[in-house]
């Protein structure tokens, strides 16, 4: 289920048994239930999954009009709400950003370019993997650099149990927002969906909370928040 590096690998047991301590899932799935429910999404995630994904859909590979809508409105599958068209307003505000903001953007675009910086930051990108395993701080590059849809409860979930974690995140957030450093323009340029940076904001709190927004109608939640994969693993 996982690599043992040092300083790349956690024990995935604390973060399990957190959720169970919660009273959100009614027993802590063994390391056979996790892996047996982890089968059926393992051709998702890492590297595996980009290259499943890029193998049906080509034209993604490069910075093409089909790429910055894909980037802009991430979907996942049976999300049946209306894509938001923000694409004016969105033009506009790329147009007022610093060069070096623009030309960042537009290079992770192409898709082997924002695989190899993603991975400088986080090297489990290429790991088929649900996060369990994952240091904190490679899943926060994960968090701030990937435009998941939204409500992007998995990561968040992940990294909840690890303490100082979700502060972390906060100040990397607002750091992401405002700064002029190299990290926070190549995490702009790398997160780069409309809002998504203020919307991690607005979910940080509600995480700490336990007061989880509801995912998509339709859409399957034991491959959307961990929560959801713990209770699904528990019941294997």
């Amino acid at each position: 289920m996982a690599i043992r590096i040092p300083f790349l690998w956690v024990d995935h047991r604390p973060r399990v048994e957190f959720y169970a301590r919660q009273g959100l899932v009614t027993q802590s799935p063994t390391d056979a239930q996790l892996a047996k429910a982890f089968s059926e999404m393992s051709t998702q995630v890492g590297i595996l999954g980009q290259l499943i994904y890029y193998a049906k859909n080509p034209k993604m590979i490069f910075p093409s009009a089909a790429k910055r809508e894909f980037v802009d409105n991430p979907r996942v599958t049976g999300d049946s709400r209306p894509i938001e068209d923000v694409s004016e307003q969105v033009s506009q505000q790329r147009a007022a950003q610093a060069p070096l903001d623009r030309f960042l953007f537009w290079l992770f675009l192409f898709a082997p370019a924002r695989l190899a910086a993603k991975s400088i930051y986080n090297p489990w990108e290429l790991v088929p993997s649900a996060g369990l395993n994952t240091p904190a701080g490679c899943l926060i590059a994960h968090i701030l650099q990937t435009p998941h849809p939204s409500p992007a409860l998995w990561d968040l979930q992940v990294i909840h149990p690890d303490e100082g974690a979700l502060d972390r995140l906060e100040r990397r957030v607002d750091e992401a927002l405002l700064g002029r450093s190299t990290a926070a323009r190549v995490n702009r340029a790398l997160g780069s969906r409309p809002r998504q940076f203020e919307e991690l904001k607005e979910l940080i709190p509600r995480v700490r909370r336990f007061d989880y927004p509801p995912q998509p109608d339709g859409t399957d939640e034991k491959f959307l928040t961990l929560v959801g994969f713990l209770r699904y693993a528990s019941e294997l």
